[in-house]
């Protein structure tokens, strides 16, 4: 652009248009850029139009802009604060599995209120993904933070069935372990590496290609934490995973699950997401 047309809104009129057609037209959720740390004007415009910088190094600037939340319903579910069980998941960090406590607002509606947690626990692995997006763009080259995305979902299409939180988090036994490290449990299931639903404690002993990695008593520790009280008051629920692209990989490799559980007595939902893959 000239020096003759510059200052007289051009360049904000575009970057306008632009956005409005990337958010109302293709559908986008964040719309990112980078630019040149030197450039003071470019910047200055770019905030004027809604972006915000989340990251720089000796080559570029690096901000972002997120669609507008169009609800107006104020979220009634919160992750509770200094919650001892976040210190004891913590130690152990299973690959392919994650964990999201909250607490609600509401009164506790059966079957709508476990719908509610999961989708507030899908919001926050997503919101998770998106840190890690920006964190690769700054730190990493830029086809690596290409090739990850926000993850979508729809919770519509999610379905439930009621299952005994005793099945859920059923403790098994470790029969034993041959030479190639290989483990054998006193349950009859198998994984045939299809992509179907695996059981939790598959999800959690069973790491891809480090197995033996925990054993049970880790297992019943991570429980523990979490259900102190025991299963007596717990309502559970186990949901398809057709519903969010969170669970693709496991589809594609050793399998997926996702279930919700409600303790009573503590008015806590703890929200577990399991998607193995290699």
């Amino acid at each position: 652009m000239t020096a003759k047309k510059q200052d007289m809104g051009y360049g904000t009129e575009a970057i306008l248009a632009l956005i409005d057609y990337g958010f109302d037209q293709l559908g986008l959720q964040r719309i990112y850029l980078r630019t040149n740390p030197d450039n003071a004007r470019a910047i200055r415009v770019y905030q004027k139009c809604g972006f915000q910088e989340y990251g720089c190094n000796e080559k570029h600037v690096y901000m972002e802009q997120m669609k507008p939340d169009e609800s107006s319903q104020e979220e009634h579910l919160h992750e509770p604060e200094n919650d001892n069980a976040y210190a004891v998941i913590s130690q152990y960090d299973p690959e392919g599995v994650q964990y999201f406590l909250m607490t609600d607002d509401l009164p506790y509606q059966g079957l709508d209120s476990h719908r509610e947690a999961i989708r507030f626990a899908m919001q926050k692995a997503s919101d998770l993904m998106i840190r890690d997006i920006k964190e690769a763009e700054v730190k990493l080259e830029k086809t690596y933070a290409d090739a990850m995305r926000p993850i979508s979902f729809d919770i519509g299409k999610a379905e439930a069935k009621p299952i005994d939180a005793k099945d859920l988090l059923y403790v098994p036994v470790l029969l034993k372990k041959d030479r190639l490290n290989n483990t054998f449990y006193d349950c009859d299931y198998k994984n045939e590496n299809n992509g179907g639903a695996i059981p939790y404690w598959y999800a959690f002993l069973e790491v891809p290609h480090e197995s033996g990695r925990f054993d049970p008593s880790d297992f019943e520790k991570v429980n523990h934490s979490l259900f102190p009280e025991g299963t007596d008051q717990l309502e559970a629920y186990e949901w398809t995973t057709d519903w969010s692209e969170y669970f693709v990989d496991g589809h594609e490799w050793w399998g997926a699950s996702c279930w919700s559980v409600y303790d009573k007595k503590k008015n806590r939902y703890v929200v577990i997401l399991a998607s193995a893959t290699d």
